[in-house]
């Protein structure tokens, strides 16, 4: 029976406040910066990779090209969702009012311990219509961000294993 791993990550950040959307954001912020220059520096290399296969093996070349294709694809995704996390983020901080992350759960959590049990998403229980929408692309963009972290991660495995698989080189 075959499982795969992405089927491990979890559906959405989990929220609990502002902090720990910031905290999330700055996660991903960091991430994106390594791997887009990691892309950067295999880009660079790939350039002549592919100039080699395209002459030489065109069925390698498709496929390696496929897969930075797929790379470039999910890092622009994430770095759009990212954006869009990050406009929520201060819309929320800038309207407290608008109660997305309500003082009611965290008295309660604040009487369930420091290893009380985490929250699974944010309630849309009591919340205004405009609290719920921001809610829902919070969990949203949150989704698509770490689906497409998974995606370039097996893309970039799916590169490599390229090359390890028929001994090609790789400069």
């Amino acid at each position: 029976m075959f499982f795969s791993c992405s089927s491990q990550i979890p559906n959405s950040w989990t929220l609990r406040d502002i902090h720990s959307l910031d905290a999330n954001i700055m996660n991903t912020k960091q991430w994106l910066k390594i791997e887009k220059s990691n892309y950067k520096y295999l880009d660079k290399l790939m350039k002549n990779e592919l100039t080699y296969y395209r002459k030489n093996d065109f069925r390698v070349y498709q496929n390696l090209d496929k897969e930075m294709e797929s790379i470039n694809k999910c890092l622009n995704k994430i770095k759009s969702s990212l954006s869009k996390q990050v406009k929520l983020a201060i819309k929320i901080k800038k309207r407290p009012k608008l109660g997305v992350f309500d003082n009611g759960q965290n008295e309660k959590k604040k009487k369930d311990g420091l290893f009380g049990k985490k929250n699974e998403g944010i309630s849309t229980f009591n919340k205004s219509e405009k609290a719920v929408k921001v809610i829902q692309s919070l969990e949203k963009n949150s989704a698509v961000i770490l689906e497409n972290q998974s995606n370039y991660s097996l893309s970039f495995d799916r590169l490599i294993t390229i090359f390890k698989k028929k001994k090609y080189r790789l400069v």
